[in-house]
């Protein structure tokens, strides 16, 4: 049986060790996805995603306090690319893609991962008698406002008027979903002991 912990703790190693920390890269180009876009509503909806990573950030030191993972092993933690792979996707999709991909991908992927993060959350809490300021990396990622909601369809829709074909947004959803799986397949492997294969 593999152990819920043990996964845990090999998650936390694929993002909270530099220099490859997922979160911090994120940082770079979330701040570049928010220069392209105007005030308003549509600069709101990538604060919002902006915010709940630092906050995210925040709480992964206690984390990985609580799933056991001494300073040592920290530092001595060498990234993956099976767990690297999302991040340099969604960098290289705000940076080449329109909003309207960056928005689609990032709506459905983010409900996705709130909604896993609160079973997680759950999981860790009554099964393993984790404590919940140990998890507010997932409590704060499960309470995001972040959802396939108006703001993300006027981007969408928008995108569309001017010409993007629906064929790369639904490409930019599939493709950051699909590095979402190949992120959970190699902590997977991981975390009993086998090899990720990258």
């Amino acid at each position: 049986r593999v152990s819920l912990v043990k996964y845990l703790t090999f998650w936390n190693y694929q993002t909270c060790r530099p220099p490859q920390k997922a979160i911090l890269n994120d940082r770079s180009f979330w701040t570049g996805v928010l220069r392209t876009f105007y005030a308003g509503d549509d600069k709101k909806f990538f604060q919002d995603i902006l915010n709940g990573e630092f906050l995210a950030l925040e709480a992964l030191e206690k984390l990985a306090s609580a799933v056991g993972m001494a300073m040592a092993e920290r530092e001595s933690y060498e990234p993956e690319p099976g767990a690297q792979a999302y991040s340099a996707y969604m960098a290289w999709l705000c940076q080449y893609g329109s909003d309207a991909e960056v928005a689609g991908a990032l709506s459905i992927n983010l409900a996705t991962w709130g909604a896993g993060c609160a079973r997680m959350a759950r999981a860790l809490q009554n099964l393993y008698g984790f404590k919940e300021p140990d998890l507010l990396f997932f409590s704060r990622f499960a309470e995001s406002p972040v959802e396939v909601g108006s703001t993300a369809l006027a981007i969408i829709d928008r995108g569309l008027k001017e010409g993007i074909a629906p064929r790369r947004i639904r490409r930019s959803v599939r493709m950051l979903q699909g590095y979402e799986l190949l992120f959970w397949d190699t902590v997977y492997k991981l975390s009993v002991g086998g090899e990720s294969g990258c």
